[in-house]
């Protein structure tokens, strides 16, 4: 069997993640738009899983 690629919504959660300590470095109002950033994301998971990229952060 072959390697299972997990769903984007999970890969998106996780590379949430990975950008945690970065997002403690700003301030309120830049923390407010990096949340805004991931948050419209979300809309688009089901789009964002069709897409051919490897690279999650491009489809965010």
């Amino acid at each position: 069997m072959g390697r299972t690629i997990p769903s984007f919504r999970l890969a998106c959660m996780t590379e949430e993640l990975k950008w945690r300590s970065f997002r403690f470095c700003l301030d309120k109002d830049d923390r407010k738009k990096f949340d805004e950033m991931f948050s419209i994301s979300r809309q688009y998971n089901s789009a964002c899983s069709n897409s051919a990229r490897a690279i999650v952060i491009h489809n965010i």
